[in-house]
């Protein structure tokens, strides 16, 4: 542990380094496995992630003045910039697991204060431009950065032979996300 950060050194390697820490073809064989079913899932949802980027982009190409659509834009943005991220992650050297996760947690953070904001605009439409509605909806965003003072400060990132790189998180977050 390196001051208010939890370092644990099988986090701070990449998945190209973790594949050759292999020490025997059982070992080598379970590590190409796991980064392989990670990769595989990583590929689905970059996919997914840019095929909704580019149709965010069309309805927020259509009104720019929507703050649903630009909501929408950087959610789905966020998602295909973690998608590339993960095959950097898996496909070289340039990025650590840690590293990795950081991106991952920011942009659950910045999804989720997304579709807050979206969610908000909405009910602040609906009963009439009430602002005690936005008032009431401003408490909702700052627990969105708990994803990132979890995934960042509290959780250990580490690789693991049977399922690549992982993240412990505290007990606590379960209740505290909830």
């Amino acid at each position: 542990m390196t001051g208010i950060l939890h370092f644990d050194p099988r986090g701070e390697i990449s998945s190209l380094d973790f594949m050759a820490e292999a020490v025997d073809l059982a070992d080598a064989r379970m590590r190409l496995l796991s980064n392989s079913a990670q990769l595989m899932m990583n590929v689905i949802l970059l996919y997914i992630f840019a095929v909704n980027t580019w149709r965010a982009f069309t309805m927020l190409h259509v009104n720019l003045r929507s703050l649903s659509n630009w909501c929408c834009y950087i959610q789905a943005l966020m998602g295909t910039i973690f998608g590339i991220s993960a095959m950097f992650l898996k496909l070289t050297s340039l990025v650590s697991c840690r590293e990795g996760v950081w991106i991952a947690m920011f942009g659950l953070a910045v999804s989720g204060i997304c579709v807050t904001l979206c969610l908000l605009h909405k009910a602040y439409v609906v009963r009439l431009h009430d602002r005690r509605i936005l008032w009431l909806g401003v408490l909702f965003v700052p627990p969105q950065f708990v994803n990132i003072y979890y995934g960042w400060f509290t959780s250990r990132i580490i690789n693991v032979p049977e399922a690549a790189f992982i993240i412990r998180y505290p007990h606590q977050y379960p209740i505290i996300r909830a």
